[in-house]
Parts: C-alpha cells; sequence; structure tokens
C-alpha cells in the first residue's frame, strides 16, 4: 500500500486545522501572542509538507532543486516562529540567541533564491528512485555541495542553543507545571532539531540515499505544542469560571458593605460600574459613558480637584483616594470616598484605573453632628491620636488657653500640661493606652492645666476612647472649675461663719453659767486676797498663812484662765488645724466648761470609757462644736423631767476603725418628724435656729465620719458619733 501521498495530505489537514483553531483563539483573546505563533508555525506545516511530496515526486534533477528552493520559505517561517512560540511561552531564553538565528536563516534565505537550483547543492547530477513507505519517490543520486552549507548547519546549532538554554532557565526557575512543560515542548524540539540536522546533513552530503523531509516530525511537534496549549485554554476557562464565582462573590460582599465597583479602559476612555455605583451617580442600566461623564456628575466645586488627583494617580505611584459630592438628577447631593489603583503596561503607560466607591454621606452628617455637638459643648474638647498629637479642638480649647485655633492641630497636648506635671501626665496616658475605656483623669490628685502665658488653673478632665480608621482615638474632655474653687471657698468659709456664729448662739445659752464658772474663781481670789492683806497688817504677819492664800489665788487665777481661755478657742473664727486628739479628753474639756450649768440644770453625767482609745485626728474647735451642741441638746431635751430624773449618759469605745461616742438623754424623746432634724433651719425649740445639727453633721462628715440619732427602748434619744481612727503616721 502506498502511505506517502496519505500521510502527507494527514499532515497538511491536521495543520490546517490546528492553524485555524488556534488563529480564532487568538482573534477573541488578543492577548494570547503564543496562540498566534503556534497557528503560524501549524499554517507553515500546512504549506511545507506538499512541497515536500513535490521532492519526492520529481521527475528531473532541476524539478528537484527548485522544490528545495521553495521549501526554504515554509522552512524560514516555521523555525523563527516556533523560536519566538518558545519565546513567549516560556518566558525564558537568550534573546540575542534568538536574533542571531534568525539573522542566519534570513541571510540563507536570500541566498537560496540569488543561486541556481538553491543554496545546498551547486549543482544536482541525476535523481535515484527508492522505495519508501510502499511508494517509488525520488532521492538526490549525486550532487555537488556548496561550500556555505555550513552557514545553515550553524543556524540549526544555535537553534538549538536557544532552546536548550530557554528550558534549563525555566527548569531552574519554574514549578511543576514548567518543568512539564519543558519535557513536553524542550526535550521535544531538542530532538527534533538533532533527528532533522543530522538526517538531512547525511542526506545533503550523499551519506544517506533518503527523502528530504520534515514535517513527520514537525508534527509530533506541534501536536505536544497544541496539547499544552489546549491545557492552558482548558485552564484558562477554569480559572475565568472561578473568577466569575469570585466576581459573584465580590459583587455580593460589596453590595452587602454597599460599595461600588468601577473600572476606567484608559486608552478607550470606557467606564465600567457595578449596578450600585450606577444607582450612585444616578445613571440607568444601559447608559455608556466616559471618564469626563463620570465627572460632568460631580459637584461643579469638586470636578478639578478631583481631576487632579486622578492625574496625579496616572502620572505617580498609581494610588487614587478622593471624596467628592454627586449631584443627582433629582438635585440631590451625595458625598462619594473613591480608593483606586492604575494598572501600567511595561512602558509605564497608564492602561485601567481599578476602584472602590462608597456613599458615605450618612458618615459626613455624622461628622457634622459630631462637630456641631464638639462646638457647642460648654467645655474644652480636644480630639488627639495614641502619640499625644492635637487633632482637633474646640473653640473652648482655644479660648480656655490663650491660643489662636489654628495653632493647635498638630501641636503635643503637653502643650496644655505644666511642665511640673508633664511627668505624671505620661504615666497617666500610658495607663490608659493599656486599659483604654472611659475615666476621669488623674483621679484622687488636683489637676492644673497650663495657658499659654504660663499662668496655671485648676482642671477636671475626662478621657474617652474612641475607635476609628486611624485607630485609636482619645476623646479629651477639660472643664474649667476656677469658678467652682472659688464658689467652694465661698462656701467654706460661710460654713466657717455659720458655725462660728452657732457656737457663739450656744456659748450665749450658756452666758449663766459661764458667768458663775468665772465669778467662782475671781470671788475666791477677791476673798484670799482680802484675807492676805489682813494677815499682812498683824505684827508680825503670818508669812506662812499668806503663802497658801497666795497659792489659792494662783490656782483661782488658773481655773479662770482656762475658762477664758476655752471661751476664746470657741468664739475664734477660721478653720481649725487637724492634728492627733483624744476624743475622751475632748469630752472632758466640753463637759468641764459647761459644769456650772450641768449643776444648775440638775444634770446627773454618767460616763462610760473603754481603755486604750486610740487617737482621732481632727480639729478641736469644730468636735468641741459638735459636743457641745450635742450635749446641750441633751440637757433641753431632759428640761421637762423631774431634778432626780435627768441623766446624761457619755459612753466612748472603739467599733472597728473607729472611735464612737454615744450620747444618751432621758428626754422627750425624737419629735414626730424625726428625718427632718439634720435639715437647716428646721427645730423644735422656741429659742433654736435650727442650724446646730446640720452643722454638726457637716462636720462630722467632713472628719470622714457619721452621726445619727437612735430612740432609746423606754425613753429619750442616743446621738451616735463615729470618727475614723487617725492614720500611724503624724
Amino acid at each position: 500500500m502506498h502511505w506517502v501521498v496519505p500521510i502527507w495530505s494527514a499532515i497538511t489537514a491536521v495543520s490546517l486545522t490546528l492553524a485555524g483553531i488556534s488563529a480564532l483563539v487568538w482573534f477573541f483573546d488578543r492577548k494570547r501572542r503564543s496562540t498566534l505563533l503556534f497557528a503560524i508555525v501549524a499554517f507553515g506545516v500546512a504549506i511545507w509538507a506538499p512541497m515536500e511530496l513535490g521532492m519526492m515526486y520529481a521527475k528531473t534533477p532541476a524539478a528537484y532543486g527548485e522544490w528545495v528552493r521553495w521549501c526554504h520559505l515554509p522552512s524560514f517561517l516555521v523555525l523563527t516562529s516556533t523560536l519566538l512560540f518558545v519565546r513567549s511561552y516560556l518566558g525564558t531564553g537568550r534573546v540575542w540567541l534568538a536574533c542571531t538565528f534568525i539573522a542566519i536563516r534570513g541571510v540563507v534565505l536570500v541566498c537560496n533564491f540569488l543561486v541556481t537550483p538553491n543554496f545546498h547543492w551547486h549543482e544536482i547530477t541525476n535523481l535515484q528512485q527508492i522505495t519508501f513507505l510502499g511508494d517509488e519517490v525520488a532521492v538526490i543520486g549525486h550532487a555537488v555541495v556548496r561550500n556555505w552549507q555550513w552557514l545553515a548547519t550553524s543556524s540549526l546549532v544555535l537553534y538549538t542553543g536557544f532552546v536548550v538554554d530557554a528550558s534549563l532557565a525555566l527548569w531552574r526557575k519554574g514549578g511543576p507545571d514548567d518543568r512539564r512543560r519543558v519535557v513536553v515542548l524542550g526535550s521535544g524540539m531538542i530532538s527534533f532539531i538533532v533527528l532533522t540536522l543530522v538526517k538531512d546533513q547525511l542526506v545533503v552530503f550523499g551519506v544517506v540515499h533518503a527523502p528530504i523531509f520534515s514535517t513527520p516530525l514537525f508534527i509530533f511537534l506541534i501536536t505536544a505544542a497544541g496539547f499544552e496549549l489546549g491545557r492552558d485554554i482548558l485552564r484558562a476557562n477554569r480559572m475565568a469560571e472561578e473568577l466569575r464565582d469570585v466576581s459573584e462573590t465580590m459583587n455580593l460582599a460589596a453590595g452587602t458593605a454597599q460599595l461600588a465597583l468601577w473600572r476606567w479602559d484608559i486608552p478607550r476612555d470606557s467606564v465600567w460600574v457595578s449596578p450600585l455605583g450606577r444607582r450612585f451617580f444616578g445613571l440607568n442600566e444601559t447608559e455608556s459613558f466616559t471618564f469626563q461623564r463620570l465627572l460632568d456628575t460631580l459637584h461643579p466645586e469638586d470636578k478639578e480637584p478631583t481631576r487632579r488627583k486622578v492625574d496625579a494617580a496616572l502620572q505617580g505611584d498609581g494610588a487614587f483616594h478622593a471624596e467628592y459630592r454627586i449631584v443627582l438628577p433629582d438635585g440631590s447631593t451625595h458625598w462619594i470616598e473613591a480608593r483606586g489603583k492604575v494598572e501600567f503596561d511595561g512602558k509605564r503607560r497608564p492602561i485601567r484605573l481599578l476602584g472602590v466607591s462608597a456613599d458615605v454621606t450618612e458618615q459626613r452628617q455624622l461628622q457634622h453632628r459630631f462637630r456641631l455637638a464638639v462646638e457647642a459643648s460648654p467645655n474644652g474638647v480636644v480630639l488627639a491620636d495614641t502619640q499625644g498629637r492635637i487633632l482637633l479642638a474646640n473653640k473652648h480649647v482655644a479660648a480656655m488657653f490663650g491660643y489662636d485655633r489654628a495653632e493647635l492641630p498638630g501641636l503635643p497636648v503637653e502643650i496644655l500640661v505644666p511642665e511640673r506635671l508633664r511627668a505624671a501626665y505620661g504615666v497617666h496616658r500610658a495607663g490608659f493606652q493599656a486599659t483604654p475605656m472611659a475615666r476621669a483623669m488623674g483621679t484622687g490628685y488636683e489637676l492644673f492645666a497650663r495657658r499659654k502665658d504660663g499662668s496655671e488653673f485648676p482642671v477636671e478632665i475626662g478621657l474617652n476612647p474612641a475607635e476609628s480608621a486611624e485607630g485609636m482615638l482619645v476623646l479629651i474632655v477639660i472643664v474649667d472649675i476656677s469658678a467652682r474653687r472659688q464658689a467652694e471657698s465661698e462656701t467654706r468659709r460661710l460654713r466657717d461663719e455659720l458655725a462660728h456664729i452657732a457656737r457663739v448662739t450656744t456659748l450665749s445659752e450658756l452666758s449663766g453659767s459661764l458667768a458663775h464658772e468665772l465669778n467662782q474663781p475671781l470671788a475666791i481670789i477677791l476673798s484670799n486676797a482680802q484675807a492676805a492683806q489682813r494677815l499682812l497688817t498683824r505684827d508680825p504677819p503670818d508669812l506662812a498663812e499668806v503663802r497658801d492664800i497666795i497659792e489659792d489665788i494662783i490656782n483661782a487665777d488658773r481655773r479662770a484662765g482656762e475658762v477664758i481661755m476655752r471661751l476664746r478657742a470657741l468664739l475664734r473664727r477660721g478653720e481649725a488645724e487637724r492634728k492627733k486628739l483624744s476624743l475622751p479628753a475632748v469630752i472632758d474639756e466640753v463637759l468641764g466648761l459647761m459644769r456650772s450649768d450641768l449643776i444648775t440644770r440638775g444634770i446627773t453625767i454618767a460616763r462610760a470609757t473603754q481603755p486604750g482609745i486610740p487617737p482621732i485626728r481632727g480639729g478641736l474647735i469644730p468636735l468641741q462644736q459638735v459636743l457641745l451642741n450635742l450635749f446641750t441638746n441633751a440637757c433641753d431635751a431632759m428640761a421637762s423631767n423631774p431634778p432626780g430624773d435627768r441623766r446624761l449618759t457619755v459612753e466612748t469605745k472603739l467599733e472597728g476603725v473607729c472611735v464612737q461616742v454615744s450620747i444618751s438623754d432621758t428626754g422627750c424623746g425624737l419629735p414626730a418628724e424625726a428625718g427632718r432634724i439634720f435639715e437647716p433651719f428646721f427645730t423644735t425649740k422656741t429659742h433654736g435656729l435650727g442650724l446646730g445639727l446640720p452643722i454638726c453633721r457637716t462636720i462630722i462628715n467632713a472628719h470622714g465620719g457619721r452621726l445619727w440619732p437612735e430612740a432609746n427602748p423606754e425613753r429619750g434619744t442616743t446621738f451616735h458619733l463615729e470618727l475614723p481612727v487617725a492614720e500611724a503616721t503624724p
């Protein structure tokens, strides 16, 4: 059976089919340059195969030489396209090797058509007929080889070197898929060139009498390359499906997050926008538009700034970020924030701008409301970052600290803190950053701020963490408490004045007994002085008796002096210094001051003092005032009792970390409105001011203690007074 014509016809048909399919794939995807090159290779093989048939069926040496001449055209096309295919598909290979090969093959091609019969032989003397694949074909019988035949041979050596170099480079740096390509394409091409080179050179030099053919070997190489390209197409289809899935997922995610996707094809000036983006820009679903059409939807004030930012991205690193207003057809205005990235080609020319946009109108409104709230705040408000730099300050901060408002952004917050307190401020800030939560700064400490002129004023500071896209920010609220401190100072002064008035009032009620308390030592002094005078008139004077009389005078004088000193202390204005005091001793002093009044009223005193009572810390005069008031109230409550039924019990004991004094009477008990006894100006006495008990509770609270009444089981009332024990340190 004759196989030559069927085989070479099949090669032509297969090559044309592969060329047509590859050309069609390239037509729909112009980025696949390797597919176009493969189509050229296949087309060249389809032309080359019939020419090889012409050689094998040539009748004369001249016809044989002419067919060899024309075989150089498809040979040049196939070999150069194959080389470029390797460079494009594998992405490796030395360019200078490829250029040198193409140049040499070009010289061979030109010389081939300038000489007769062709480039390889100077003269073909005769042909021979041999049997090949069951058919009689023509082969070179005798011919004269040209001297420059080595040029064609050297070009094939360069071709082989390029393929080997490209294959090794890809093998070293590539992955499993790349190495498989090397095995399929690289080894196939090398084997084809070696076999073709050896066989054809043996035929040219007359060593072997056989037909000259290359296309049967080429068809295997084409099949392998087509298989690889087919795998790439299938993989591309799978990737396209995956990309569609990813795109749908991304569109769903973007829609959920209210993000619009867009793409600007810069060379074509065509803009694609997702459906949500079309709603953002007020476009219908089918309208196509350009970048200028997109700019036309912007607010007039934002068009030029946005254009400048786009130009900066196209000419710079490609990063794009802008905020602008969109004016919709219904006249409403929306704020849009856009971020994108420019894609450049190999020559640094922008080809696409890809990005995402979000409608931030509500966010802008919230920011505006926040600024309004900050400005409307009666206090100073500062927004700072975690490094302590001021980002925002309201007008009250500028007025409070004496700065121009434009000066503050960018300055460190420490500029508002006195230099002597800045180290402590750093500790507070570090603690806040470690556990960010809303809190008052410097709890338990007096805080001061520093004005621009260096003056200081007392403040209260609140810290609040605020999460943002820039990270954690700190909202600082500053309250100037200068007026409050002044008011507190004035309140303390008025309270002290009121307490002084209450003491004077109480002492005025005791004026009779106090006068008696002073009259007794004065009378003793007078009588003793008269007696001493009489004794001194005797002859001789009784000096021993006079000395005793003088001793009595001194004792009486000391007693009168103590009464006067106590009165002076109670009548003194101002706040007493706090120090360690023995509460039982203070009780003794007050009872001593009231001794005459208690005797006059017929009051019986019962004392019960627990041994080892520790000292308390307080002011002597305020505590004397409290005890004097409580004792006087107890005496007044028993005024209606029979003379022998007026008993005042004073018990002092230690309760935990407090010293408790209980003052109990047998009087009329608490009034019906007992809940109001600590209200100012509430009194059950006809001669009272209603200030004694409120002042007493204020004094005890200021000492960290407490005061409360309790009805006795039978009759009368007990007032309990508790004060904390003094600390161990003085």
